[in-house]
């Protein structure tokens, strides 16, 4: 308040007649005025002068009426609670700062602060991990190789030499092109030495051959670097046409018109696809209903099939067979007259044959229609099949199929054929004659018994499979073949859809000095796959790639909802819950729109077990009249200090000159207390150690 008062001044400010004749009216006056200006600690209760001279420190938080302290706060600070940590009056002398940064993350921050006091408040904004369709940060490589690398005119192939590019600009002499270094490679290709240089604002194409220049300030002044563009080398291989049943790793064959040499381009992926079909091509021999196939190989899994029906009709080899399943090897040191383990001991001194036990492998003949019931996926080549048929029939090896390739001519019914073992063959007993027309041309065969043996003998395999001569007196010019044993000898073809197009290719090493590279696949597959190649002309791009995983579906992104994760919500991550600040933030913070989230940051503690842990005087003392004495595995301390310890109290010792190596800095435990403020201490080592310095913090527990 003022301290010029208005009743002091009554009295001259009145005319002179006034005060010469009317002293009672301005004593009156003087008195209105002293009493308009009295002051008065109770707000309500002050006078009207004294107010109005006032009213500029009723308005200053530092000046104004206690009772105006409040209404204040509520003028200015509305939105802000009662209890705060910080100064209310500071937070009012600033608050109009605030309210001009009010939304942004500062002023959270310091919101949290200034009313719970907790300075470890973060923002998050769930936007920031939106997955965004191609939102990804694509980037595209360009490069540039060099030769013939000069300084001031004078031919240095030094890699220091090329390094001196890093951080250039360049200038192409004949493209005009522009670029800047942004890093130097140098390996070997094909055995060739390559220089390439990383580059960035790239300003037109440089010109395979072209002289490029820049001036460098190596710090001893200013040189001109020149090297000429090497190109050459294949950069791109583009398949043309992707044919089929072409597998990873084929290689592309490269011819050119120039003196390219060394590039390496591989078949890099192919389409997979799933066994469709399966058709019979020959049905080989002795097959049921129902065998199943195994699918191997091709790169797939999960194919299944079996086979759905055989020509069982006899037209081929006959339909059924008594398979013995006794074995008179079985029974090579059993005695007489005891009993047989695997024979008919009924019959056995009877007739022989009478005490095989067997079994009938009926309705058999060559497979004739196959059944997917599972196509299976993934495969990238044409798996292998073979038709399961009873193992124990396989393994007799009975011959059950001869085709007529030439039935000749000549031939009588009942021509016997006579089977003749090829090198390594070792089967016997198979037995079968022709069959003709009337003009003598053989038709068909059929097998007929022969002694112990099946229809078919026994002991054949299918990779040695006999030969056949007809025995004849008038016959001329056929050709039989032995094709499969029972159980064997079947082919077929898989449809397997689109296996093996070529879907990419990869440059393995690009070689250089390619002019007008051809490529080409037909030694592989189909043999119809093309492949369009390019060669270094200047400058190149490598393929684009990633700088990293944002925006990609395994990386850490989420689809945008209607709630959190979208572009108006924001997430407080502090030690309160949130329940306890959203109306705050909500009324004070948040613009109009934005949905307010809250994460709870639980921070962890450790109190480590201990009791009574007390810091003497001797905390990081320097001792220096330690000793040591060695014993055995052990070396014991000796240690005069004024410290007070006891036995058990824990010592914390660290090794600061003295033979250091062998001893390992730690906690360790008063062993025993000789004299006052004499400890020993021991140390668990393996060497002996010498005297020295030792620089220590006691924690006595």
């Amino acid at each position: 308040m003022a301290n010029t008062r208005i009743s002091n001044l009554v009295e001259s400010q009145l005319p002179f007649f006034v005060r010469n004749d009317h002293p009672l009216f301005i004593a009156f006056m003087k008195a209105y005025f002293e009493y308009m200006e009295q002051t008065e600690s109770v707000l309500n209760q002050g006078k009207v002068i004294e107010r109005l001279k006032s009213f500029q420190d009723y308005v200053d938080i530092d000046k104004t009426h206690v009772d105006l302290e409040d209404k204040l706060y509520t003028w200015f600070m509305e939105s802000f609670p009662e209890q705060m940590v910080a100064d209310k009056k500071m937070i009012l002398k600033n608050v109009k700062d605030y309210y001009r940064a009010r939304g942004t993350e500062k002023s959270l921050k310091f919101l949290m602060r200034a009313v719970y006091g907790d300075d470890n408040v973060e923002v998050y904004y769930p936007k920031l991990d939106i997955l965004e369709y191609s939102g990804g940060n694509w980037f595209v490589q360009r490069a540039l190789r060099l030769e013939d690398v000069k300084i001031d005119g004078v031919a240095n192939s030094t890699f220091s030499a090329v390094q001196l590019f890093t951080s250039s600009r360049l200038v192409g002499q004949t493209s005009n092109t522009t670029a800047v270094v942004e890093g130097i490679d140098r390996f070997f290709e094909s055995g060739q030495q390559v220089d390439e240089l990383s580059l960035s604002s790239v300003s037109g194409s440089f010109e395979d051959g072209e002289t490029i220049s820049s001036n460098v300030n190596t710090g001893g002044g200013i040189v001109e670097l020149t090297a000429n563009v090497f190109g050459g080398g294949i950069i791109t291989a583009t398949v043309t046409n992707a044919g089929s049943g072409y597998s990873v790793g084929n290689p592309v064959i490269i011819t050119d018109s120039g003196d390219g040499t060394g590039a390496d381009i591989k078949v890099s992926s192919v389409t997979s696809g799933n066994v469709a079909t399966i058709i019979m091509v020959n049905g080989g021999a002795g097959f049921q209903a129902n065998d199943f196939l195994l699918i191997t190989g091709g790169g797939g899994s999960g194919a299944n099939a079996e086979v759905l029906t055989v020509a069982d009709d006899g037209s081929v080899h006959q339909n059924s067979y008594n398979i013995y399943i006794s074995s008179i090897a079985d029974e090579a040191n059993t005695l007489l007259a005891n009993t047989y383990a695997n024979l008919n001991n009924a019959v056995a001194n009877t007739i022989m044959a009478n005490a095989f036990t067997a079994f009938m492998y009926a309705n058999t003949g060559p497979a004739s229609i196959i059944r997917v019931n599972s196509p299976g996926d993934n495969y990238t080549t044409n798996p292998t099949v073979d038709i399961r048929a009873n193992t124990r029939v396989k393994s007799l090896g009975i011959i059950g199929r001869v085709d007529v390739i030439d039935g000749g001519s000549g031939y009588s019914n009942g021509d016997i054929l006579e089977f003749q073992n090829v090198l390594g063959g070792y089967g016997v007993g198979a037995n079968a004659v022709v069959e003709v027309d009337g003009t003598g041309i053989i038709t068909n065969i059929q097998f007929t018994p022969g002694g112990p043996f099946p229809n078919g003998g026994i002991g054949y395999t299918q990779s040695k499979l006999p030969t056949i001569n007809i025995a004849t007196s008038t016959g001329a010019g056929a050709n039989l073949q032995t094709k499969a044993i029972l159980g064997d000898g079947e082919s077929m073809t898989i449809s397997t859809g689109s296996i093996g197009v070529i879907s990419g290719l990869t440059v393995f090493s690009q070689g250089s000095g390619y002019s007008a590279p051809v490529g080409n696949l037909a030694a592989y597959g189909d043999g119809t796959a093309t492949v369009d190649l390019t060669a270094i002309s200047g400058d190149f791009s490598f393929p684009g790639r990633y700088l990293d995983d944002e925006s990609h579906l395994s990386s850490f992104s989420f689809l945008q909802d209607k709630d959190y994760y979208q572009r108006f919500s924001y997430v407080i991550r502090m030690k309160k819950s949130l329940k306890d600040y959203r109306d705050l933030v909500n009324e004070v913070i948040t613009p109009s729109g934005v949905i307010l989230f809250g994460d709870y940051m639980l921070e962890e503690s450790f109190t480590p077990n201990v009791a009574n842990v007390a810091l003497a005087c001797c905390d990081n003392q320097l001792i220096s009249t330690g000793t040591y004495t060695a014993n055995g595995q052990n070396v014991q301390l000796t240690l005069s200090f004024d410290h007070n310890l006891v036995v058990g109290n824990t010592v914390y010792i660290e090794f600061v000159s003295g033979d250091t190596a062998n001893l390992t800095n730690g906690v360790f435990n008063v062993d025993s207390v000789g004299s006052v403020n004499t400890y020993n201490i021991v140390h668990v080592t393996g060497t002996t150690e010498t005297s020295g310095d030792l620089y220590s913090t006691f924690i006595k527990i």
